[in-house]
């Protein structure tokens, strides 16, 4: 899908969208796009190329779709991936909902105690 809008606004910014002064590709590596990703997807080392490692997160979709036991295997599947960095794993999983959902230290503090309890 990236490339061909690319390719089309190669071919057609300049007459159908001239307000348009920079290509998609620009818009989706800007940092303020997020994706998510289930953890099966061949193609995620491309799209972390593609687009940034910390705008994807997780796909997991609880409580929708299916049953908790279902996706119970997602994370360790995730984890014995060999073609994604670790670090990036942990951008998926922990720090990119933090900034998407825009917790502070204190947000995740306070649902840890409240966990605890």
């Amino acid at each position: 899908m990236m490339d061909r809008m690319e390719e089309d606004y190669e071919k057609f910014a300049a007459r159908l969208t001239p307000h348009l002064k920079s290509p998609p590709s620009k818009f989706f590596k800007s940092g303020n796009i997020f994706f998510t990703m289930e953890v099966e997807e061949r193609t995620a080392p491309y799209v972390v190329e593609l687009v940034r490692d910390d705008v994807i997160m997780w796909a997991s979709d609880f409580p929708h779709e299916r049953e908790r036991d279902q996706f119970g295997g997602d994370l360790p599947h995730l984890m014995a991936r060999q073609d994604l960095a670790d670090e990036f794993k942990k951008k998926m999983l922990y720090d990119n909902p933090v900034r998407f959902y825009r917790f502070s230290e204190g947000d995740i503090a306070a649902a840890r105690k409240a966990k605890a309890k």
